[in-house]
């Protein structure tokens, strides 16, 4: 019998990285239904915006093989509104989530849920700003995202959900990085820090009854009491080339070895609205190259599916030196103003120390003008590279945003007649927001595509957590190059120095694969990145 395969995911890992900015998960409130018999009167003129549920406990469980993870999370939210409720279960998704078969069960018994698309979850998102005022929840446009309607919640009621989902992680030198997203909006925050409240009496709150204190209300039924606002966290990371290292930035974690193969980790808080997004780092033992192959297959198919994950040990770097073309081009308009800016200037001085001698480069600076450091390229001797990190020292945030005359510029700068040997490439920092002359995404990229007759490689450093994805990720996978997010008040150094080394040692390039005795359809990605 023939073995019939479907590839859904192969990732080299050179080229991803995790993006910024998700939420944990939330139940909106559509609507609180009066008891019986009571007729409600005419809603005000301004009615206030009815709060999400609020979340009083999260439980979170990660079992990482390799670079392959499985994420399961466990929420527990009260309805803290005066009556019965109508609810819509979200949970936005990091990009780099694969989910597979996935179950959701609400309070033990499994419900039906629904995988929005990044287009559909733009919609729902996009209509409950309109109608709650909540800007905060723009961020998590363009993420997929799980959703699931929940009825009834009683007044003071609990609601335990559960869903689990699969991730691909990214790997850098033998390094790789998680996130949870579980950073809180303003508004979440302002729920976490009050106390949970006895339900009130109907008729519905005005904006003037949503700023009266709240009462503390007991612990549910049969529950010990608790305080709103736990948090539990714990991980297993095993993987067959070692495991050296693991650590976080962000958290305190409880790290317990068994073995050279196998860590545990742990954290808990309570009382205390997360104020950052959980970030996990683990650096596996070095081997000439890191394969992980996840096969999949249900009981009842005869189609199969594999996420393959490859990574190669940071020595071939070493043996790669290349001479190469490079223009930074760094965003200095008026939205990258404060953190950005200072992490902008600190990520482009690290990268031109790093140059090699037989480089050459150039800097161009733009907001609503396009100005640059020198005409055309110039060597990387030290006394170019001081001078330049001198003229990013001086930059400063004003005026709007300008992409596509700043990739126009850097792109004319670079000889389309260029030594196939010398690579060329464009590194590109800002937030992703146009906002001058071109300012649609598709526009932009068709634009780049028609002035990149050097076919140069285009590497994206997002700043910040209000960046737009859709068009930085799209700027690099369609020129071959790589992204990197990096948070405001984020350690750069971590980020940068693996952003610096996708961008100078590329081990493989023009990659291609070859599938012997069984037949592959829907490769994703089409055209494989480059390894580094």
């Amino acid at each position: 019998m023939k073995l019939h395969i479907r590839c859904w995911g192969l990732l080299l890992l050179l080229l991803a990285a995790a993006l910024p900015g998700y939420a944990q998960g939330m139940i909106i409130v559509d609507r609180i239904m009066p008891p019986p018999g009571v007729i409600l009167p005419p809603p005000p003129p301004r009615p206030a915006p009815l709060e999400p549920l609020q979340l009083t406990i999260q439980t979170v469980d990660l079992k990482v093989r390799d670079f392959a993870a499985t994420v399961t999370v466990e929420q527990t939210f009260r309805n803290q509104h005066g009556g019965r409720v109508e609810g819509t279960f979200l949970f936005p998704l990091p990009a780099e989530a694969a989910v597979t078969d996935f179950a959701m069960t609400v309070n033990g018994e499994l419900v039906g849920a629904e995988l929005l698309d990044a287009d559909k979850a733009r919609n729902v998102y996009e209509d409950i700003v309109r109608s709650q005022r909540d800007p905060g929840l723009l961020e998590y446009i363009d993420r997929t995202s799980f959703r699931a309607r929940i009825f009834p919640i009683e007044a003071g009621e609990t609601k335990r959900v559960k869903l689990e989902y699969s991730q691909a992680l990214t790997a850098d030198d033998g390094l790789a990085r998680f996130v949870l997203p579980l950073k809180a909006s303003a508004w979440q925050q302002g729920m976490w820090h009050r106390p949970v409240p006895m339900p009130r009496p109907f008729p519905l709150p005005t904006e003037r009854d949503a700023l009266r204190p709240s009462i503390v209300g007991p612990a549910p039924e049969g529950e010990p009491d608790w305080t709103p606002g736990r948090l539990t966290i714990t991980a297993e990371i095993a993987a067959e080339a070692g495991i050296k290292s693991v650590y976080s930035p962000t958290h305190e974690l409880d790290i317990q070895r068994e073995g050279d193969h196998l860590v545990r980790v742990s954290y808990e808080s309570s009382g205390t609205p997360p104020s950052s997004d959980f970030l996990l780092y683990y650096q596996l033992a070095d081997a000439d190259f890191g394969l992980s192959l996840v096969p999949y297959r249900g009981a009842s198919d005869d189609v199969g599916t594999f996420l393959m994950l490859i990574a190669p040990k940071s020595e071939f770097r070493e043996t790669q030196l290349q001479a190469k073309d490079i223009i930074f081009v760094a965003d200095v308009s008026g939205s990258m103003s404060g953190q950005k800016i200072v992490q902008m200037r600190r990520a482009l001085t690290f990268c031109l120390e790093q140059l090699n001698p037989t480089d050459r480069f150039g800097v161009i600076a733009f907001s609503s003008d396009v100005s640059a450091f020198e005409d055309g390229l110039v060597e990387a001797t030290d006394a170019n590279r001081a001078a330049a990190i001198e003229f990013v020292a001086g930059l400063e945030a004003r005026g709007g945003t300008n992409i596509g005359g700043a990739l126009e510029t850097a792109l004319a700068d670079l000889p389309t007649n260029r030594d196939p040997a010398r690579p060329a490439m464009v590194v590109f920092l800002t937030d992703g927001q146009p906002t001058v002359g071109e300012t649609r995404v598709a526009r932009l990229l068709e634009g780049v595509e028609q002035q990149n007759g050097a076919e140069a490689r285009l590497f994206v450093f997002g700043v910040g957590d209000d960046v737009n994805t859709e068009l930085l990720d799209r700027l690099s996978a369609d020129n071959h190059g790589t992204r990197t997010y990096v948070r405001p008040g984020e350690d750069l150094e971590v980020p940068v120095s693996s952003f610096y080394g996708k961008i100078a040692y590329p081990v493989l390039s023009d990659l291609k694969l070859k599938v012997e005795g069984v037949r592959v359809e829907e490769l994703q990605p089409t055209r494989l990145p480059d390894l580094a």
